[in-house]
C-alpha cells in the first residue's frame, strides 16, 4: 500500500500539469482530492488540507456542485484529524447538504460517516452509534459498500471505538436505532450535532514525553516488534518518513537504539 502512494503522486501530480496545461479546469478537483488523499495516509495533514482548498476553490469557481461537497466534506475530515472539531462540523454541515440535496446517496454516508467520527473524537459515543448505524443502513439500501482503504479501515475503527465504549448490548440497542432512520431523518440528525467541544475525558490523558501523535504511533509498532517496512506498511509513510520519525523518536527519549526506545515505551506506559 505505501509503495502504491509513493508510486501514486508523481502521477497525480504529472496529471495536474497536463490538466492546467490543456486548460481542463473542470478536471482540476478530482486531481487535487486524490493527491490529498495520498497526503492523508501519510500523516501530511497541512498538505493534504492545502490540496483540498485548491479543488474547492476551483470547484467554486465552476460551479461544480459535487466537487464542492466532496472538497468541503474531505476538508471537514481533515480537520477533523487536526483537531478543530468546531470547523470540521460546520465544514461537514455544507458539504453534506450539499450532497442530499444533489440526491448523492454515496457523499451523504461519507458525510454521516464523518460526523460520527467527529462524534468519536468529542466523546459523543451514543451520536456516533446512530448515524454509522444509519450511513450502513441507506449504504445497504442503495446496494453499495464502501470504498477500500481509508474509508473502510476508518469506518470499522469507529464501530470499534463506539461498540468498546458503550459496551455490546447498548452499542447494538442504539445502532439499531439509526438503521431505522431515514435518509432524511439521518442528515437532519447530523446536521443538528453539536459536539461538545470540552467533553469529559474518555480515559486518563497520558504523559506524551514531547512526541507527536504520529511518533507515538510509530513508537507503539516499534515496541510491538514491527520493522521498519511494518511501521510504514501500517501506518501508509514511506521507509523514508519512517526514519525520519525514529530520529526523533530517539532524540527526545535521549535513546539511542531500538530496543531501548522499545524498553522507554513499555516502562512509561507509552505502548
Amino acid at each position: 500500500m505505501r509503495e502504491e502512494y509513493d508510486r501514486a503522486e508523481p502521477l497525480i501530480q504529472e496529471a495536474l500539469a497536463l490538466l492546467a496545461g490543456f486548460g481542463h479546469r473542470g478536471d482540476l478537483p478530482t486531481a487535487w482530492l486524490k493527491l490529498s488523499r495520498v497526503d492523508r495516509a501519510r500523516g501530511e495533514y497541512a498538505s493534504a488540507a492545502a490540496h483540498i482548498d485548491d479543488a474547492l476553490a476551483m470547484a467554486r469557481s465552476t460551479e461544480d456542485k459535487p466537487s464542492i461537497a466532496s472538497a468541503l466534506v474531505a476538508l471537514g475530515d481533515i480537520t477533523r484529524l487536526q483537531g478543530d472539531y468546531d470547523r470540521a462540523v460546520k465544514l461537514l454541515r455544507e458539504g453534506s447538504t450539499l450532497f442530499h440535496q444533489m440526491g448523492a446517496h454515496v457523499g451523504v454516508i461519507e458525510g454521516l460517516d464523518q460526523f460520527a467520527a467527529v462524534a468519536i473524537a468529542t466523546g459523543d459515543m451514543r451520536q456516533a452509534a446512530r448515524l454509522l448505524g444509519a450511513a450502513d443502513a441507506l449504504l445497504e439500501w442503495i446496494g453499495t459498500s464502501r470504498p477500500a482503504g481509508a474509508p473502510s479501515r476508518d469506518y470499522e475503527n469507529n464501530v470499534r471505538a463506539s461498540r468498546d465504549a458503550l459496551g455490546d448490548d447498548a452499542f447494538t440497542a442504539t445502532w439499531s436505532e439509526g438503521r431505522a432512520l431515514t435518509a432524511d431523518a439521518a442528515v437532519a440528525e447530523a446536521l443538528a450535532f453539536a459536539p461538545d467541544l470540552n467533553p469529559m475525558p474518555v480515559m486518563p490523558v497520558r504523559e506524551t514525553h514531547g512526541l507527536t501523535a504520529r511518533e507515538l504511533d510509530v513508537l507503539r509498532l516499534l515496541a510491538s516488534g514491527h520493522s521498519n517496512g511494518q511501521i510504514g506498511e501500517e501506518l501508509f509513510i514511506s521507509h523514508r518518513t519512517v526514519t525520519t520519525h525514529l530520529t526523533a523518536i530517539f532524540t527526545k527519549l535521549k535513546v539511542s537504539s531500538r530496543s531501548a526506545a522499545a524498553v522507554y515505551a513499555i516502562r512509561h506506559e507509552l505502548a
